[in-house]
């Protein structure tokens, strides 16, 4: 079967285009009948070039095809009767080019994995990871020994451990646990990040007690040891992130802290070093999750919230790329407790919308970002892109446009290729799916699509 990586480029050059004009939201209901939604996330399980909805729900996940208008099919069981799923991620992890699931079931200590059987979201039976973790909590994939396939990470919440699982072949076979840290009680998220700069992954971890981050070096071969922790302590933190804020090229780390109604983030200067919490709002009264991405077509990174104490999904416009953040901009105030957040281009228009799930009345929706933009139209002899369709490398001619930035970012917003000046990009190592590549300029703004093979 044949899999396309459609890439949008965004070529921002000013002297041709007033960015932008307006934006606003317009709601739309994927759902009312979630059972008790956890988390969302957002992956193209069928391989059809648009974004899906995933939600982890009490005994159930379930998948929402994009049926390409806008509208959702009735959910698809991937896995039910295993109690309180949390958290799901979904990843290669069998090296087969489309994206398995991988879960916990926080009732039952267990930790699986699904495999995509044929790239077109019929999935398999549980395989069974480990059974004997007490409340396992938060699941994400890294490659933590730096083999070239993704690994497993895991919050377990009530033995207060951050624990690893070692993908052994690059097929799906799994190691037992093996141990980040015994001393995260109560720990609600973990993320793996090079936040030191030696070229491995790192882990950072937050539990709900008061206390600050923690993150611990990786050894480059998943031994990890301790360091200072990050900045003050923090009440309550449910979420942690990672993501370049302030585009200098190091990892940092973003918060939600239920227990101060505040969503912040700690700057990193590349060697692990972090700032105390600095705030992007206050007014998140019980900040429960978050999501980042480029909203609003600027080249910084936005950040969405959801918060459940005032039952509201938010963002915030990132002003100025150096973590300057303009007011709570409200996207829907009053569910029933507010949940999850993601953010993707559902309708495949060249911006990043937002999905959002209330716990307590089983909905998820999706807000269409409606941003308007007066766009010139720019001669095509200004700027080139080649080849296309596209294997390897792509590649950017700027006929007199003064490129300065270039990023690649992933369906969640999520800045995965960066580089200064670039006007060649090396796409190879790139999995099929949708991807934005953003490139600033001084000059207009011109958008283009561009198929990898």
């Amino acid at each position: 079967m044949n899999r396309y990586l459609i890439i949008i480029v965004t070529v921002l050059v000013s002297s041709f285009v007033n960015v932008l004009n307006a934006q606003g939201f317009t709601k739309h209901v994927i759902t009312e009948d979630a059972e008790v939604a956890r988390m969302i996330g957002v992956i193209d399980f069928n391989s059809d070039g648009f974004a899906d909805v995933l939600s982890a729900e009490f005994d159930r996940t379930v998948f929402f095809e994009n049926l390409q208008n806008g509208t959702f099919a009735p959910p698809q069981t991937i896995n039910m009767g295993f109690g309180q799923c949390f958290y799901a991620a979904a990843a290669d992890l069998d090296g087969d080019g489309d994206d398995d699931l991988i879960s916990t079931s926080f009732d039952d200590g267990l930790v699986y994995w699904q495999r995509n059987e044929d790239g077109l979201g019929a999935f398999s039976a549980p395989i069974i990871i480990d059974t004997a973790q007490e409340r396992p909590d938060d699941v994400s994939v890294a490659d933590i020994d730096g083999d070239g396939d993704l690994d497993i990470l895991v919050s377990v919440d009530f033995i207060a451990d951050v624990v690893w699982y070692r993908n052994l072949d690059g097929l799906g076979t799994f190691s037992g646990p093996n141990v980040v840290t015994t001393n995260n009680t109560n720990g609600r998220s973990s993320r793996a990040a090079d936040f030191d700069g030696d070229g491995d992954l790192d882990v950072a971890t937050a539990n709900i007690f008061d206390t600050p981050l923690n993150w611990f070096s990786n050894d480059g071969d998943g031994n990890f040891s301790p360091n200072p922790t990050i900045g003050e302590t923090q009440f309550n933190i449910q979420q942690i992130l990672v993501t370049d804020l302030d585009l200098d090229g190091d990892s940092d780390i973003l918060t939600a802290t239920n227990g101060e109604n505040r969503v912040s983030w700690h700057r990193n200067d590349g060697l692990g070093n972090f700032t105390n919490a600095l705030d992007i709002t206050v007014e998140a009264d019980g900040a429960l999750f978050m999501a980042v991405g480029d909203l609003d077509l600027d080249g910084f990174v936005d950040v969405v919230s959801a918060s459940n104490h005032d039952n509201k999904f938010a963002w915030y416009r990132h002003l100025d790329g150096q973590g300057t953040f303009g007011p709570q901009q409200i996207l829907e105030q009053g569910v029933d407790h507010a949940r999850s957040v993601a953010v993707a281009d559902i309708d495949n228009d060249g911006d990043l919308d937002v999905i959002a799930s209330s716990q307590n009345d089983s909905t998820i929706v999706w807000f269409e970002n409606d941003t308007i933009l007066n766009v010139a139209e720019l001669d095509a002899s200004l700027v080139t892109i080649y080849p296309n369709p596209v294997e390897d490398v792509l590649h950017i001619v700027a006929n007199g446009a003064l490129i300065e930035r270039v990023h690649i970012l992933d369906m969640k917003g999520a800045i995965i290729v960066s580089h200064k000046k670039s006007l060649s990009i090396d796409v190879s190592n790139l999995k099929a799916g949708i991807y934005f590549v953003e490139i600033i300029a001084k000059e207009g703004s011109l958008l283009r699509k561009v198929i990898k093979e």
